[in-house]
């Protein structure tokens, strides 16, 4: 995100040169390039970072705050939950996709393991341990900021050791198509989505509510199933 939107626009400037004229340049262009939910996670993470600043005396105020009600908001729409039949007619339709090998991996193991969609784009080998079949997520990547630990069906383990002949000598799992030192976007599966005909229908980040809803109906514990 930081790499992606803000660092092109202010990364080389000090902290305390930055005003709330450049912030706002920053939401509005990423707000007009990739939308409105970029540039609400854009504001939240320059925010924390001036919140730390102004705590440890680098910065003397959250340039953020005064343009904070600059963008309109955000509504993000969640898509209902898929049904049984539902979640197999998509993944038979991701297996048949004849597009790049990696998505279809990385589409996978999100709902193999049912994790964000950017916690699995973004995964690094260095994560994982699949002789104890552990995936450990470290906590700056996990949405509430708390490591994760992710135990892997066997089928998920089998998907990785076939994918590790393959990109094993990269950092990330799923390198970036033209930059194989970055992790491939989570936009990619709104594009693989799309030439499936499944995009309105089914938004990758209901892939948890899904997996919540069919599980809490099998009986699942469901303090098993919100870890």
């Amino acid at each position: 995100m930081l790499e992606r939107v803000v660092f092109p626009k202010i990364g080389p400037w000090s902290i305390k040169s930055i005003t709330p004229a450049h912030i706002l340049d920053v939401l509005t262009t990423s707000a007009k390039k990739k939308g409105l939910t970029v540039a609400a996670a854009a504001k939240r993470n320059i925010s924390g970072i001036f919140e730390l600043a102004v705590s440890t005396l680098r910065a003397d105020t959250d340039p953020v705050y005064p343009v904070r009600r600059a963008l309109p908001a955000n509504k993000t729409q969640h898509k209902r939950p898929l049904t049984t039949d539902e979640i197999g007619q998509l993944l038979r339709d991701v297996e048949g996709h004849c597009g790049r090998h990696e998505t279809e991996v990385a589409f996978r193991l999100m709902w193999l393991t049912l994790c964000r969609p950017n916690e699995a784009v973004e995964a690094r080998w260095e994560e994982f341990d699949l002789d104890a079949a552990r995936w450990r997520i470290p906590a700056e990547r996990m949405k509430k900021r708390k490591e994760h630990n992710v135990p892997l069906p066997t089928q998920a383990v089998a998907v990785l050791r076939g994918l590790q002949t393959v990109t094993g000598k990269y950092e990330h799992l799923f390198p970036h198509r033209d930059e194989r030192s970055k992790p491939m976007v989570a936009a990619s599966f709104r594009q693989m989505l799309k030439s499936l005909g499944w995009s309105g229908k089914y938004s990758p980040h209901a892939t948890r509510t899904t997996g919540s809803t069919r599980l809490n109906e099998l009986g699942y514990p469901g303090d098993w199933i919100e870890r």
